[in-house]
């Protein structure tokens, strides 16, 4: 009983009616890890259905809702309390604040429209391709609609201290901070290997990633990749063709007199290049 209360205060708190509070908690929104277990989508799909039913739901109420959504959800992520009581004041006012932020990182995405990388190809450098793959899965949200993609493929699988997160932007908290486990994290990893297996089927890149394809790993894939792009027999391999291609480059030497101290001044023309 004291629990329901608690989150009737909650939900009041962010102007939502009772008899319409009542209703959500019919619906099995009854808790903060309840919500956290919500979308994004799902939350406005019961709210449209309680207005629809004749419920009052004010549209700001819906807002801040989404934004409780985000607390909830960050707070379980990160084993932190996230009791109906510490739904207050400065928190509420700080996850209105990011989930305004991530609505119009939303538009500003639809806008500016990244586009998907390049297939790989024999020229395709790997550091290249990873920050272009960085850059275009941080416009794509993942599937609870918090994090964006390039969570997948930060470097460590573990994320970050909570001490440490707080020095970093809203984004890179989440890009930090989200958990490598649970449904969602399968499901984005599923969705990331639909991208890899697009740019890589076909292609020299393809039999580092192709045992991923079972699982449908995308996160496995790009670190697969990474070992033998990035790896100290595929560096070895890179530094001993420049240096053969250094040296088939048909440099010719030319050594000349300076008329002043009758020393030799030794000169180098590449003959691929238009300096001497």
């Amino acid at each position: 009983m004291a629990a329901q209360v608690a989150w009737a205060a909650a939900l009041a708190r962010i102007q939502v009616p009772a008899d319409t509070a009542a209703e959500l908690t019919a619906e099995g929104i009854d808790s903060p890890s309840s919500l956290a277990e919500t979308t994004q989508s799902l939350v406005k799909s019961v709210c449209k259905s309680l207005r629809e039913g004749g419920d009052a739901m004010p549209a700001m109420s819906e807002h801040r809702l989404q934004a409780m959504r985000i607390w909830a959800r960050h707070t379980t992520m990160h084993d932190q309390p996230h009791e109906p009581g510490l739904w207050v004041g400065d928190t509420i006012g700080k996850y209105v604040s990011y989930f305004n932020e991530i609505q119009e990182r939303k538009d500003l995405d639809n806008d500016t429209k990244v586009k998907l990388p390049k297939p790989w190809d024999v020229k395709t450098d790997y550091a290249d391709f990873l920050k272009n793959l960085r850059n275009y899965l941080g416009t794509i949200y993942s599937v609870d609609q918090i994090a964006t993609l390039d969570y997948l493929v930060r470097d460590d699988d573990d994320v970050m201290a909570p001490a440490d997160l707080l020095l970093l932007s809203e984004h890179d908290q989440l890009v930090q901070g989200t958990h490598h486990a649970g449904s969602a994290f399968r499901r984005d990893k599923s969705e990331l290997w639909t991208i890899v297996h697009k740019l890589t089927s076909g292609t020299p890149a393809w039999p580092y990633v192709a045992s991923c394809q079972r699982q449908r790993d995308g996160r496995e894939a790009v670190k697969q990749m990474k070992a033998h792009y990035e790896g100290e027999s595929n560096v070895a391999a890179r530094r001993e063709e420049w240096y053969e291609n250094w040296r088939n480059s048909n440099t010719e030497v030319k050594v000349n007199i300076s008329p002043l101290s009758h020393t030799p001044i030794v000169m180098l023309k590449f003959m691929n290049d238009s300096r001497t």
